[in-house]
């Protein structure tokens, strides 16, 4: 049977002008971290307000200080303090950056600056009540930091780290493609047992799997905003909003063009991924998944 499905260009002049465009969208969002690195390299150790994503403990030369992952408007760093500090994790600080050093390329991807005058804040995290309520589930913390991380994209805890390393298995921890594929089944099942009276009854003439997909598109988008802070779950999102629009449009997904095409799209409005190797292999897995639909 031959594919009906119409290819996403016709011609090598459309490919040119979508392919300019996207050229386009890159270097504005390339100029707006510019413009981003600029106002901040022309402050004199400008201070920021972040979030704790991750601390943990390291010592040198018989000295121990603390590395903290944090979370500001502009993306993500590291920077580290030598006080005896509590557990910050999540909590909000106000600290002064020392950005000399830092490039342009490594704002981009993510980068270490020396800080001071590290200030707590009294905000909350919003989802702290939910990080309570799955911990309160759990006769242990380490248990429970183990769902909340499979739940809510927290970062292991430092034994459940050392062990994922050790047998190579941590990328089955992060939220990505995987785990938006069981989402999204378990959205089709259970929207699908609500939706389908519905759809029967008042507009039959509808396509339900068009329907379902959408609500389920919109379900991922709200998740994402759940966890705030997962790069794979973005990507993994990301390549999946554009699969469903290909398939809402009647295109093929399967064809190695509209990977291609994908993989463009994600780095004209995401420029970080090109230092990020799980995109790469993201890339890759979902060119494998292709190819084995398509030949076998």
């Amino acid at each position: 049977m031959h594919n009906l499905s119409p290819p996403l260009f016709f011609t090598l002049k459309e490919r040119l002008i979508f392919f300019v465009f996207l050229c386009l969208i890159l270097c504005l969002t390339l100029g707006f971290k510019f413009y981003q690195f600029h106002i901040l390299k022309s402050q004199n150790n400008p201070q920021i307000t972040a979030q704790v994503l991750l601390q943990y403990a390291k010592s040198k030369q018989n000295k121990t200080y603390f590395v903290l992952k944090l979370k500001s408007n502009f993306g993500t760093f590291y920077t580290t303090s030598r006080e005896d500090l509590r557990d910050l994790k999540y909590r909000f600080l106000s600290l002064r950056v020392i950005l000399d050093k830092v490039s342009f390329w490594e704002f981009l991807r993510g980068f270490y600056a020396p800080s001071f005058n590290l200030i707590l804040l009294p905000f909350e995290d919003f989802r702290k009540p939910l990080r309570e309520a799955i911990l309160n589930q759990h006769a242990t913390k380490l248990m429970g930091e183990y769902y909340l991380t499979l739940f809510l994209s927290d970062s292991l805890p430092q034994e459940w780290r050392t062990l994922a390393q050790s047998y190579g298995i941590s990328h089955i921890f992060a939220i990505s493609g995987f785990h938006t594929g069981i989402l999204s089944a378990i959205g089709f099942l259970i929207l699908g047992f609500f939706y389908k009276p519905l759809h029967q009854r008042f507009f039959p003439y509808r396509n339900i799997l068009f329907d379902l997909g959408f609500l389920v598109v919109l379900g991922l988008i709200a998740y994402y905003f759940l966890l705030t802070q997962s790069p794979s779950y973005l990507r993994a999102l990301a390549m999946s909003c554009v699969a469903f629009f290909l398939l809402w449009r009647g295109f093929n997904v399967l064809r190695m063009e509209s990977l291609l095409w994908c993989i463009f799209v994600l780095v004209a409005f995401f420029p970080q991924l090109i230092f990020s190797i799980g995109f790469y292999f993201s890339s890759l897995g979902v060119l494998y998944i292709s190819l084995f639909f398509k030949y076998f």
